[in-house]
């Protein structure tokens, strides 16, 4: 195929040469893709890892593409955006959680006085976007409610393990630090779940 290896997001990579090359993607809502997603915590992380790194690698590759106005949508928007989220966003929680640790245990700065108002905002809005989180889930899966529960383990949970993880990938790929194809586990859940229907 037309896969360099010079990137662990081969099919990014192949997606924004098809685009560079003067191609179109065209979006099919009747695809199906098959695949096994991890079950276990340490291949999810290795999963996300090679992914979050390999998209660094590929927009590194196609930098070219940043704001470029000949490639559209892509270069003027998707680019940048997939930049700006996975990469300054990432590090502007990490030091918003590092800033508010900080002013929780420093007895000099005087945020104790306001913790309470602080702690009151939080979680009202952690509670407003998991309650809008679970009625988009039930009003889309409401064969299997169980599934809701999951939402608040991803808020309190996931997304501080993905932070960790693009933060260590963009400092890995920063140092050039060797990387490897990660597999994860073959368990064939899906594959059983979709026979046993």
């Amino acid at each position: 195929g037309f896969y360099t290896g010079d990137t662990f997001a081969e099919d990014a990579d192949l997606t924004l040469k098809i685009l560079r090359a003067g191609y179109k993607i065209e979006y099919e809502p009747k695809s199906i893709g098959y695949t096994e997603a991890p079950i276990f915590l340490f291949d999810l992380a290795k999963q996300r890892y090679r992914w979050y790194r390999g998209l660094l690698q590929v927009i590194i590759k196609h930098k070219g593409m940043f704001f470029n106005p000949k490639y559209g949508t892509t270069g003027l928007f998707i680019i940048p955006w997939i930049s700006l989220n996975g990469l300054i966003f990432s590090w502007f929680n990490f030091f918003a959680g590092v800033w508010i640790f900080i002013l929780i245990f420093n007895p000099f700065s005087g945020f104790l006085i306001y913790i309470h108002i602080y702690f009151f905002w939080y979680f009202f809005f952690l509670i407003i976007e998991i309650v809008i989180s679970m009625y988009a889930i039930y009003v889309d899966v409401r064969e299997n409610p169980k599934i809701l529960f999951y939402i608040i383990v991803y808020k309190l949970f996931y997304g501080y393990m993905i932070n960790t993880i693009r933060i260590l990938s963009q400092l890995e790929q920063y140092l050039k630090y060797p990387m490897k194809w990660e597999t994860i586990k073959r368990t064939s859940v899906f594959v059983e779940s979709i026979i046993s229907q």
